[in-house]
């Protein structure tokens, strides 16, 4: 994997890593997503919005970046739902496991070639996911079953994993139809409109929440009234939602870099997310947790090489 893209996809990571944690203590609403990616769109529209206008052939892309903004908006919806379940260094790494799908997905419709060191290495940063909610590696009720995996929580991660998978394959295929030179600039353009499609999304879901708050039933979400003392975290995180996948597009644009070995590395986060789970929100960490974040950080070193 190119050493540009490895370097861009670690400095993403550490980015989501520390809007995560500060967001696993925000309000886990649509409403409280949508206002904060609308900041960051207001933020970065001074540099984007006049390019935007000006290059006809990005706004072309607009069903790669539509198709990819309503799935980026769904992920968003799934993850919050799943913080408000489990902690974050047991929620994080589930949905993360995307690789296995993109990988799939790369293959099929990008027509990539992985090597069979990377894939090993890919399979192995998943096996380290899947290895996290475990109390046990033995076999039976209180170790390796079936039941860890069977509720709602592994349903809704595993869900947003999958839609993870499907907007990284759309946004490589963008790249590299309209950005074949692999400039950052475009880049940045493309996921500024992805994130606006994304903050429609969003608001669709704030709106149905507000609506059922005020018919008289409690909206999932809650009322708006968190909001009102979240404006910390909003402006922590604004620019950080942007910046983090700007980072990864512009992995994705360079020529050469493949969409499989960019969201298996993206699970370097997934060590990070379970140290700071650990060390700052003082959530247990056992033996087996180590193990996994072993094997997920083995997984890396053998797509690096691969």
């Amino acid at each position: 994997m190119n050493s540009a893209a490895i370097l861009l996809v670690l400095l993403s990571a550490v980015v989501h890593t520390t809007w995560s944690v500060i967001a696993k203590r925000a309000p886990k609403t649509a409403a409280f997503y949508c206002i904060t990616i609308f900041l960051g769109l207001l933020m970065y529209a001074p540099v984007c919005v006049p390019h935007v206008a000006a290059n006809r052939g990005l706004l072309a892309a607009w069903p790669w970046f539509g198709t990819s903004g309503l799935f980026l908006g769904v992920y968003y919806v799934l993850m919050y739902r799943t913080y408000r379940k489990a902690d974050i260094s047991l929620a994080y790494p589930l949905l993360r496991v995307s690789p296995i799908f993109s990988t799939a997905w790369a293959i099929a419709f990008l027509r990539e070639e992985v090597t069979a060191l990377a894939l090993c290495g890919i399979l192995a940063t998943v096996l380290g996911c899947m290895m996290l909610p475990l109390r046990s590696l033995r076999l039976g009720r209180a170790g390796v079953s079936f039941r860890h995996y069977a509720n709602p929580v592994y349903a809704m991660a595993f869900a947003a994993a999958l839609v993870t998978s499907v907007y990284i394959v759309v946004d490589k295929h963008a790249m590299t139809a309209f950005n074949p030179a692999g400039g950052a600039r475009t880049a940045i353009d493309y996921v500024w409109l992805e994130m606006a499609v994304c903050c429609i999304v969003l608001l669709v879901f704030a709106v149905r929440d507000a609506l059922s708050s005020a018919g008289g039933r409690e909206a999932e979400g809650g009322a708006l009234r968190p909001l009102r003392t979240a404006l910390g975290p909003i402006l922590l995180i604004a620019p950080m939602l942007l910046g983090a996948y700007v980072l990864v597009v512009a992995a994705l644009a360079i020529p050469g870099s493949r969409a499989a070995y960019v969201g298996a590395f993206r699970l370097v986060s997934v060590v990070l997310t379970v140290v700071a789970g650990v060390v700052i929100l003082k959530e247990r960490f056992g033996t087996v947790r180590i193990a996994a974040a072993l094997v997920i950080f083995a997984g890396l070193v053998m797509i690096g090489i691969g």
